[in-house]
Parts: C-alpha cells; sequence; structure tokens
C-alpha cells in the first residue's frame, strides 16, 4: 500500500529497544498476538496523541504530513494524530513482513467523514486470523481486536468500550453518559464514538480529507486548542507534584469525558461533571496518594467487561486539555488548572517526548487566541 523501504528491519528493532521491547523478532515467531500487544502498550505509554506539534505551526506551514515526516515523529516518539500513529504502526508492522492493511474510520458524530485511520492484520497465525489496531484514537486501546471475536467490551485505563459488527462497519461503542452539549451517535444506550469499513484501502484514499484534519482552522479541531494524552502505568503518576502545579484542583465523578475526539474536544471546561474545589492542602495530596495507588483497581462493572490483562487495568490516562491537566483512571480523573506561566513547563514534564520549541511555539500560539478573545 506504500513503500516500506522507508523503515527496515534493523530501525524498527532499533525503535522497539527504544520503547522497552527486547528480541522483537523472538517474540513475534513465539507469539505474534502477545507481539502487538505489547507494541500497542509501548505505543500508548511513549507516544502520545497530541496536536501541539500541529498548533506550533504557522499557518503557512500546515501541510498533511509526508511519510518521511510521520516516521521521524514516531521514532522520535513525538507521537501526533491518528494519522500518525497509525500509518507509522502500518510501517512498522510491514518492517516485520505482517500482512498490514488500512481501513478506512470516521468520526461517528462529525459531518467531515474519512478522515480516521485504522491497521488492519490479516492472517496473523493463521488464514482468516485477521485483527484491527487503532493507537490513533485519543483513548484507550491496549491490545489488538481479532476481527472474529466481535462483540467485544473492555475496561481500560477506567474507561468501558465496545467493539461490535454493523454489516463491512466495526463501532466504537462508549459506556459512558457524559455527552454534555456534543453532538452524539447513541446505539441504545451505548455513545457511538468511530466507525470504519473492513474493506482495506490505499494510503492514498485519506489525503483528499487529511486537510480537514491538518489544514483547515475552521474544520479541525485540533487547530482550536492544546490536547494531548497517553496511557501510562499506573505507578508513575506523580501525585506529589501536583501540589507544585498551582491552581484549583478537583476529583472527575464517574464518566467524566476527558479523553476527547473531534467536536467533542470542544466541550467546555464546566461540563467535565468535576467538583470545584480548593488547592490541594496536605491531606487532599494523601487522598490523591491513596488514588495513585489504587489506580488498577477498577469500580465494579456489569457483565462483560472482564479482566483480560492485569495491564489493562494498571493503565491511567496522563492528559493536557488546553490549561487542564488530567491525571488518574478516566472515571475518576483528577484536574489540576495550570497557569500561563507554567503551561509549557507542565506539557514538556508530562509529554517529554514532545520536541520543546513545538511546545513553546504551541502554547505562543494559544495565549494569543486568548488574549484576542
Amino acid at each position: 500500500m506504500c513503500s516500506m523501504a522507508l523503515l527496515d528491519q534493523h530501525r524498527a528493532l532499533k525503535f522497539l529497544e527504544k520503547i522497552g521491547i527486547i528480541e522483537g523478532k523472538a517474540l513475534l515467531a513465539q507469539d505474534p498476538v502477545l507481539f502487538l500487544n505489547t507494541i500497542i502498550r509501548s505505543f500508548t505509554t511513549h507516544l502520545p496523541f497530541q496536536c501541539v506539534s500541529l498548533m506550533a505551526q504557522a499557518e503557512e506551514e500546515r501541510h498533511v504530513p509526508s511519510l518521511e515526516e510521520i516516521i521521524e515523529a514516531g521514532l522520535s516518539l513525538e507521537g501526533g494524530l491518528c494519522f500518525d500513529l497509525n500509518v507509522f504502526m502500518y510501517i512498522l508492522l510491514s518492517a516485520f513482513e505482517l500482512k498490514v492493511h488500512f481501513l478506512d474510520g470516521s468520526y461517528s458524530a462529525s459531518k467531515d467523514l474519512h478522515t480516521h485511520v485504522v491497521v488492519l492484520v490479516k492472517d496473523l497465525r493463521c488464514p482468516g486470523d485477521d485483527h484491527f489496531i487503532d493507537v490513533g484514537c485519543g483513548h484507550p486501546f491496549l491490545e489488538a481486536v481479532a476481527v472474529n471475536s466481535l462483540p467485544v467490551t473492555f475496561y481500560q485505563a477506567g474507561l468501558k468500550y465496545t467493539y461490535c459488527r454493523k454489516g463491512d462497519l466495526v463501532l466504537r461503542l462508549h459506556h459512558d453518559h457524559n455527552l454534555g452539549n456534543d453532538p452524539a451517535v447513541m446505539v441504545g444506550e451505548l455513545r457511538q464514538f468511530f466507525h470504519f469499513s473492513l474493506n482495506p484501502v490505499d494510503l492514498k484514499f485519506f489525503y483528499s480529507n487529511m486537510d480537514k484534519v491538518y489544514i483547515s482552522e475552521e474544520k479541525s479541531v485540533f487547530l482550536q486548542g492544546i490536547r494531548a494524552v497517553r496511557f501510562p502505568q499506573a505507578d508513575s503518576l506523580p501525585t506529589k507534584e501536583l501540589s507544585t502545579l498551582g491552581g484549583a484542583t478537583s476529583i472527575a465523578n464517574e464518566n467524566s469525558g476527558i479523553c476527547e475526539h473531534e467536536s467533542n474536544l470542544q466541550r467546555e471546561e464546566n461540563s467535565l461533571n468535576t467538583k470545584d474545589s480548593e488547592t490541594l492542602s496536605e491531606n487532599s495530596l494523601e487522598i490523591l496518594g491513596d488514588i495513585a495507588k489504587n489506580a488498577c483497581k477498577p469500580e465494579s462493572s456489569e457483565g462483560e467487561a472482564e479482566d483480560r490483562d492485569s495491564a489493562e487495568h494498571e493503565r491511567i490516562m496522563v492528559a493536557m486539555k488546553d490549561q487542564s491537566l488530567l491525571l488518574g483512571r478516566i472515571d475518576a480523573a483528577i484536574k489540576t488548572k495550570v497557569s500561563v506561566d507554567e503551561w509549557t513547563a507542565t506539557l514538556k514534564h508530562y509529554f517529554p517526548t514532545i520536541p520543546p520549541a513545538k511546545v513553546d511555539l504551541a502554547v505562543h500560539r494559544m495565549v494569543q487566541k486568548l488574549n484576542l478573545q
């Protein structure tokens, strides 16, 4: 579907070592599914879903990234949007001679279709053993999903969600009900976030639609504000550092809309279902420490959301939504408002792989926007 000469297997293995995966080829030979899942979990730890790099570009510099730029953003752990992350995943897996394809996806509540990329791995262990991967959705996705396993439900990083079939389409449904004022596509009581076709397409299929994401400020929510999110291990939650950030801090109620996408990103801050509170006291910090310790212990959920792997429940969300830092499980996240002076330092601290100069430019442009409002 696209030239894989851009990333040979030697560089691919070096990248895996960089994100903590040693002996990648041996793991692939031993257990192909575990190989994919190990890569996915390392991706969601180290490569942020983020629009900071895009916000750093001047209007005349905006463009849909080339394959070379996507590979550089991947190898350097800079991350990016779904087009950056999932295309890089495709290229990476191609270096190991896996049968990978692109799938045409859309954010279900958006009028602009064909702007979400998903990766399909065909015949992974045997003919017909097909799995899809979406490390660029901005939400928890911690393991490859077997097409023949659908419908399937996960509870990951505090979010319960389901993938199911509808003809040739696959739907991603969220079990949260915090819709705010956002448009929403509902399937019964579940919120349909994404849908994609299982019919492979060529990469060039997406280019005519990606200007809506990377170029058009009127159409792209990713040119309206700063968003960054990743899902590291729970024991990396730096609760003690919250006391140095300043600003009001609050603990989110269940089903808070923390990981947001497309029009969902435009949600007003006060619709996050958070309780405003005073600056943290020493007792509050002790409470936060308890939250960090228990971050891998999900509240009881109904029915099908099972413990497929303890690693699913050891994950937390680390996110920035404009000036708000969000830490913890999605259903119990701690929200801290940082000042303009602390904005760049906070982003650089929690997302150290985004180039610092791009953080500076993105925040500078956001401050200019705020001053004009």
